[in-house]
């Protein structure tokens, strides 16, 4: 990986508060601060064992998809993707441009 992407070595998450959201929002927030401290980078990878259903379930819903193995694990990425010029608002400020030929007051 050359330094190109954040490696989660582990996430585990006692028995005793499994089914809580706390996996899911420990990784909201290694995503989240993946994004903002090293935009250089290409994304996260993580990996966990094939028969982890629960793991897998998780990490795919939160966009890391399954793209190798390593040592019989499978390897899940999150790519992170360059940032759009059309948010929301500037797509509606290219509407407003395109309709009328001026772009919308700021009064």
């Amino acid at each position: 990986m050359n330094g190109k992407a954040w490696v989660v070595a582990i996430l585990i998450i006692d028995k005793h508060h499994q089914r809580k959201g706390y996996g899911r929002a420990a990784m909201e927030q290694v995503i989240q601060q993946a994004r903002t401290e090293a935009p250089d980078k290409s994304g996260i990878v993580i990996s966990y064992r094939p028969s982890n259903v629960v793991a897998e379930r998780l990490y795919t819903s939160l966009g890391f998809k399954p793209e190798g193995e390593f040592e019989g694990d499978v390897l899940a990425w999150f790519r992170f993707q360059p940032p759009s010029v059309y948010t929301p608002a500037r797509a509606l400020n290219l509407l407003d441009v395109g309709l009328t030929g001026r772009l919308p007051s700021r009064s």
